[in-house]
């Protein structure tokens, strides 16, 4: 299948090369040893680095979408530009001065625009709308990616989308403090996200939902679940999340409840440089005891260094181990149980520690730059976060009331004094303790080029990492039990989640219509490795003159709870994704514009999912 991929992939690159030699050549301007000779008032050329350039956007009056190949020139001269496909232009290696800038495009009216200043080793930025003329000519088909991260964008995109579809953009993201997509999941009208990650559309469960990374389908690491983990994503490495709540036929085949389209953040203008670094405490928790557990050397990476994985004597599942019945009539096979048992990590108990700081960094780089005379831009980003969560005051209970009064509810309480005789209807209450700590990074790199203004082709690499140690202790009265005796209940857990997405794109305007494509391979795994539990009561007995008890009883019956477990669980899915499609712009019947679009998909997925469980059984 990669193989397949491969392919495919070099297969649209050499189609991008094929239609870049086919396109038409545009000869705006000069060259730049040229351009530099310019001036505000004809005079000869002065210092090459204090020159400053303009730049802008020239989009359509009436839909906003952005105008692909106006021609800008500074007017008297031969000097000047043509926007691209995002409707960006920018005349370099200007001096100082005043200039008068005419723009002009078939089917729309020219603009003259006055007075535009550019001072010494600055960019001057103008924005410029164009109305179409009042003469009719021939169809002007623009068709070209739009800006995507701020508000108003995404709302003139929902405007004029033919689906029902919410958005939250990067700036609605920085201001709601969301530090990955799941949160900024909640700010969405119409979505509930489940246990911090999944989110289900309209009320709808997992297997409605769908989730892809800027258009490919992306694969789900949970052995339960089929939405995706969006907490997977940090909100510094995103652009926009665009939620989709009715069908169109460009959607996957696995569309029916909702679409969750995560956009990541796309190259700057210019050189663009961000960090944050942040730390937060929690009154309950920062620098105080919590419960834990001893794991390993590289839980601040967010992964196990191996020290939870299994022993060598058991890590091949063709090893069977020898029965207890065996263990009994061979001293050999004996040796051999006893050594297996041995290898497993002792600790079965949580520890204490005392709860750090919660600390969080993230760092951000991006430029454009011309290769080959041609724009190449670049973004790289990563953030890094470690945080601590605890509590030692839970409480838990569970009531059974059968044949009384609705009054009795009322009386219904968790407190359970032992001793005494009374019979309210309490089947367990006890307290609940349990200490998290959580490691989330990730890193983006996009890479964009455009060889010809009507053509640009992509790269985006995601990789995210997150790791979850979690230590749970209950204690207190159950119903089956007699007498004074306490129930324990002990969980030692670790999760580690991992996403890797590599993802080639491009998009390619024609003068009859736009080609849009893209290709991509997600790699998303989860690990349990090592969970431990297991349950037991104690009894205080044989008191002493003052009335203590001298003695504590421990026991775990067969009969009352499982055997103390460990659990192992690896789950592997990966998932390739191709696709295709073909766009024109037209006007219709009425005159209104529209759009017809054709195109295909192809999505494979392979999952690999593993569990062993192991017992301990006590021994006659």
């Amino acid at each position: 299948m990669k193989d397949c991929i491969t392919l495919a992939f070099r297969a649209a690159l050499l189609c991008t090369v094929v239609w870049i030699a086919l396109a038409p050549t545009v000869a705006v301007g000069q060259t730049a040893e040229s351009n530099a000779g310019l001036t505000a008032d004809g005079a000869k050329k002065g210092q090459k680095e204090d020159r400053g350039s303009i730049f802008g956007y020239i989009v359509d009056d009436q839909d906003g979408w952005p105008l692909i190949g106006v021609n800008v020139v500074i007017k008297g001269t031969v000097i000047g530009s043509s926007t691209d496909l995002d409707g960006r232009f920018e005349i370099p290696e200007l001096e100082a001065g005043l200039y008068t800038l005419e723009a002009t495009y078939i089917g729309y009216t020219t603009l003259l625009i006055e007075d535009v200043e550019v001072e010494d080793g600055l960019s001057t930025r103008l924005d410029l709308t164009m109305g179409t003329s009042a003469v009719e000519l021939g169809d002007v088909v623009v068709e070209a990616r739009a800006v995507r991260n701020t508000e108003a964008t995404l709302l003139r995109m929902r405007a004029k989308s033919a689906a029902v579809s919410d958005a939250i953009s990067s700036e609605q993201i920085s201001r709601s403090g969301s530090s990955d997509a799941a949160a900024a999941m909640t700010k969405v009208t119409g979505a509930s996200v489940v246990g911090g990650k999944y989110v289900y559309i309209r009320g709808l469960g997992d297997r409605y939902s769908s989730t892809t990374l800027n258009g490919s389908a992306l694969p789900s690491a949970d052995p339960d679940k089929k939405a995706f983990q969006l907490d997977l994503f940090p909100s510094s490495l995103l652009d926009n999340i665009v939620t989709t709540k009715t069908f169109t036929p460009d959607k996957p085949g696995s569309f029916s409840g909702g679409l969750v389209d995560v956009g990541t953040k796309d190259f700057p203008d210019r050189l663009t440089m961000q960090y944050s670094i942040s730390s937060s405490v929690n009154s309950q928790t920062t620098l105080s005891d919590m419960i834990s557990y001893e794991g390993s050397s590289t839980d601040w990476l967010g992964r196990d260094n191996g020290s939870r994985a299994l022993p060598e004597l058991v890590e091949d599942p063709s090893v069977q181990l020898p029965t207890e019945f065996d263990a009994r009539r061979d001293p050999e096979k004996a040796a051999q149980l006893d050594a297996a048992s041995k290898a497993f990590n002792s600790i079965m108990t949580p520890g204490v520690r005392t709860a750090p700081v919660n600390r969080s960094i993230s760092a951000a780089v991006g430029n454009k730059v011309d290769v080959f005379g041609r724009p190449f831009g670049f973004t790289l980003s990563g953030s890094y976060g470690n945080s601590f969560s605890a509590y030692s005051d839970g409480t838990i209970g569970r009531w059974e009331l059968i044949g009384g009064e609705v009054s009795d509810i009322n009386n219904l309480t968790s407190t359970r004094y032992f001793g005494n005789d009374d019979e309210r209807p309490v089947s367990t209450t006890g307290f609940d303790r349990k200490g998290s700590q959580e490691v989330n990074w990730g890193f983006l790199g996009t890479f964009a080029y455009k060889p010809h203004p009507r053509h640009s082709t992509s790269l985006t690499l995601m990789r995210t990492q997150s790791g979850i140690n979690e230590s749970r202790e209950l204690e207190g009265y159950w119903v089956d039990l007699s007498g004074n005796s306490t129930f324990q209940t002990r969980v030692l857990g670790y999760k580690e989640r991992s996403l890797l997405s590599v993802q080639g794109r491009g998009e390619h305007a024609f003068g009859f219509g736009t080609l849009n494509w893209r290709a991509s391979s997600s790699d998303n795994s989860q690990a349990e490795p090592d969970l431990r539990y297991f349950s037991n009561h104690y009894t205080a007995r044989d008191r002493d003159f003052d009335g203590v008890f001298e003695d504590t009883l421990y026991q775990s019956p067969a009969s009352l709870y499982p055997a103390p477990t460990r659990f192992y669980r690896d789950l592997n899915e990966k998932t390739a994704d191709l696709g295709a499609d073909f766009s024109v712009r037209f006007r219709q019947w009425s005159g209104e514009q529209s759009v017809l679009k054709i195109g295909g998909a192809y999505t494979d997925t392979d999952r690999d999912f593993r569990e062993r469980r192991f017992e301990y059984k006590e021994g006659r």
